[in-house]
């Protein structure tokens, strides 16, 4: 019976389980199982549950609740003492700092009277450290009360030998307006009150200091020695952070940058890179358009260039928004033997850095992603720089998934290569530029029988260049092992729609999204929705959801059951 495993294998199993709910049904069942769950219950209590605005609400209401629980003092009228069953915030392993100053503001706003005793709370823990908490007379008085009672619960867990394992710092605008407001809004303000950029930046340098300050002492480094996943928003004050984090963490298995300027951040970044012993995963994203450092190239030379030491650990690589100009860039890769995963996206890369990717090995590759990816204008004119690496046929014989996205590159004959040399595809998503990319797109079809998910993308610019005819043909030839369709500007009338899902034999359709092409011949939209259902009905399916959009762009997205 479950009620008697050992304790070990009670753990095994809890730890697999992510939902808050079920975790906390879990601590209720019996005081074995209370013992055994509850650090997976407080493993993240800061955690962004939701990206749906109105739920994330209810859920920050909720999470205000952990507040008194880890700040004995902070509620007057209910005052918690430390004689509690656990030491709850020996459990935490996860800070997401932006949600945790959600939190603190929700509480702040639902709870309107003062923490006078919240200095005093502080100075138990750290002699003299209500100093670092010292504003000016103009100072935002709730910002203050905030911050310090962040830097309190910092001070609790480092002192509480917590082992913070997961840190994420990515605060955003309206984080900062809704604290100066105290509500949400947009640019524009109803009361006359704009936000200029001064004052968003002033207040982020407040925040800035205050947890450097945090960052800076040495019983929080130690909190951080053992993390392993590390990630930075725009807005973040990076510079700093990663000086600090540079010098004390050696074990991140993940790292996730985004940065507008970085010249400013550029050694840090390397040193933190350099310093890992078993680094796996990166993200390092920019802004495309964003104006040029004279020294941008050599910037990002180095950075990039600096994974070199990692090489024998890196599982995962993901460039967003950046432009690689060096033709050497690139180079290290061929020393990457246990990459599995590469992301290519909305940046610039240089032809002779798609070379260097075709001339690694890459055995171990599964995912190839290259997205918004622009190259070197005279070569595009003649050929897709992606070519060369469609030729690598150790790369494309274990890619399970395969996304080729490049609006303003023509294809050429790269799906013909795709089609020869790619046989294991669970995932294809590309876009379509001309008429002979469609015998191609019927080959990789017939050679990849284990394709489940397929996307289709025929852009604007090669409406001219493609006849869509093919469409009903292509739903009679696809793998009866696919469950996600998604088709865009390839439908152009609702019997078009009707057609395809009838002619469509796989064995399990999920997923049907469509978006109709702005050149199409639908009157009624509604019709689509009146088949759906019959169509489910005589397949004896369930449909969980239908959306349907009919303005200048209409769409129609069906989701079945399982």
């Amino acid at each position: 019976m479950v009620s008697n495993l050992p304790n070990e294998s009670l753990q095994h199993i809890f730890s697999y389980i992510k939902d808050t709910n079920t975790l906390y049904s879990i601590i209720q069942v019996n005081h074995t199982w209370c013992e055994n769950g509850i650090k997976f219950l407080w493993k993240n209590p800061f955690k962004n549950s939701y990206e749906n605005p109105h739920r994330n609400n209810l859920h920050l209401i909720n999470r205000t609740k952990i507040l008194p629980i880890l700040i004995p003092n902070l509620k007057r009228d209910n005052i918690i003492t430390s004689d509690t069953l656990f030491y709850y915030h020996c459990f935490i392993t996860h800070l997401d700092f932006d949600n945790l100053f959600r939190i603190v503001l929700t509480f702040f706003e639902r709870n309107k009277q003062d923490i006078k005793c919240a200095t005093e709370f502080m100075e138990q823990f750290r002699p003299g450290a209500s100093s670092l908490f010292v504003c000016s007379q103009n100072e935002n008085s709730k910002l203050k009360q905030i911050l310090t009672v962040i830097s309190i619960i910092l001070t609790i867990l480092a002192n509480g030998s917590a082992n913070i394992k997961w840190l994420k710092i990515d605060l955003k605008n309206d984080d900062i307006k809704k604290l100066l407001h105290n509500r949400e809004n947009n640019e524009d303000d109803p009361d006359g009150i704009s936000l200029s950029s001064d004052i968003i930046r002033d207040t982020v340098t407040k925040i800035e200091e205050y947890l450097i300050a945090n960052l800076k002492l040495d019983k929080t480094k130690i909190l951080f020695m053992n993390l392993e996943y590390l990630e930075c928003g725009q807005l973040s004050f990076k510079l700093p952070t990663l000086e600090i984090l540079s010098n004390v963490c050696k074990n991140l298995k993940v790292i996730k940058i985004d940065e507008r300027y970085f010249q400013i951040i550029q050694r840090p970044l390397i040193s933190l890179i350099k310093n890992q012993y078993n680094l796996e995963e990166i993200r390092i994203a920019g802004i495309f358009n964003n104006p040029l450092n004279p020294n941008y190239e050599e910037i990002m030379y180095g950075i990039i260039s600096s994974l070199k030491s990692v090489s024998h650990s890196i599982k995962k690589i993901e460039i967003c928004g950046l432009i690689i100009i060096n033709d050497e860039t690139f180079s290290f890769l061929c020393k990457c033997k246990n990459l599995e995963i590469l992301k290519l996206e909305d940046s610039y890369i240089s032809s002779k850095n798609f070379e260097w990717i075709a001339l690694a090995e890459l055995p171990k590759l599964c995912s190839l992603e290259i997205v918004n990816v622009s190259s070197n204008e005279e070569i595009v004119k003649i050929t897709n720089p992606i070519r060369v690496i469609s030729q690598n046929k150790i790369i494309l014989k274990n890619l399970v998934e395969l996304v080729i996205e490049n609006i303003f590159i023509e294809n050429h004959n790269l799906l013909e290569v795709i089609g020869e040399n790619c046989r294991n595809l669970v995932n294809f998503f590309t876009i379509i530029t001309a008429d002979n990319d469609i015998s191609s797109l019927f080959t990789i079809l017939k050679n990849n029988l284990k394709l489940k998910d397929l996307r289709l993308t025929l852009p604007t610019l090669y409406f001219s260049n493609v006849n869509t005819g093919f469409i009903i043909e292509l739903a009679k030839s696809l793998p009866r092992t696919v469950n996600s369709i998604y088709l865009s500007n390839l439908i152009n009338s609702v019997n078009e729609y009707k057609e395809f899902l009838e002619n469509c034999k796989v064995d399990e359709l999920i997923y049907f999204m469509i978006n109709f092409s702005p050149i199409n011949d639908i009157s009624n939209i509604d019709e689509c929705e009146e088949f759906v259902k019959r169509w489910t009905e005589e397949k004896r399916k369930m449909m969980l959801d239908f959306y349907k959009q009919e303005d200048d762009c209409c769409k129609v997205y069906v989701l079945w059951g399982y």
